[in-house]
């Protein structure tokens, strides 16, 4: 038996050797841009559309580990995507409101903010919609709309300086009044945008 196979892999040896022989080498044209998908992760994956700064990334990371977002006050996009896990869920499934069952585990947030889609099934466009998609799921964080989302955490004192009715750190993450409303999703998409594997 060990005749034989040393047989055949002698064989194949020559096989494939013979096939190398007088064929030159041959010229390969490499397109840059999808060569330049090898080359090293960038220390932050910023999207245009969500430039970023220190007061939007610090907001998103208190907002990444705060239960306010949830309907229930007890679950933040930390619980399923744990930062001693390698950001993602460990379980088969995540759970979710009042004890929910989703359909699938939570996948990672480091490198997250530079890939394609978002969730397993490629649903949302970026981590901005992924973040307010789970906030707003009934089976995830099951917030009935984003307006109540801004309200319950703007409501809260520990997002406003002392003796002031609104957010200068809100202010400063969406200066137009158009973009104030996206704001917990922007500043969670920040702060995604500096998680970065090396």
């Amino acid at each position: 038996m060990r005749l034989t196979t040393l047989a055949a892999t002698l064989a194949a040896f020559v096989l494939v050797s013979a096939g190398c022989k007088g064929g030159g080498e041959v010229a390969v044209q490499m397109d840059t841009t999808q060569l330049a998908l090898f080359g090293p992760l960038p220390e932050v994956m910023e999207a245009a559309a969500n430039p970023l700064s220190d007061a939007k990334i610090e907001l998103g990371r208190k907002l990444y580990f705060e239960t306010r977002l949830s309907m229930a006050n007890d679950i933040s996009c930390g619980s399923c995507h744990r930062l001693d896990a390698y950001g993602a869920d460990t379980g088969a499934v995540s759970i979710g409101h009042q004890g929910q069952k989703g359909s699938r585990n939570s996948p990672t947030v480091y490198n997250a903010a530079g890939h394609v889609a978002q969730f397993w099934d490629g649903r949302a466009a970026d981590v901005e919609a992924q973040a307010l998609g789970s906030i707003l799921n009934p089976v995830e964080m099951a917030m009935p709309a984003a307006p109540a989302v801004i309200g319950r955490v703007r409501a809260d004192a520990e997002y406003r300086p002392a003796g002031t009715k609104s957010s200068t750190a809100w202010t400063r993450c969406s200066p137009t009044p158009s973009r104030r409303a996206s704001t917990p999703s922007r500043a969670l998409a920040a702060r995604r945008a500096t998680w970065v594997s090396m």
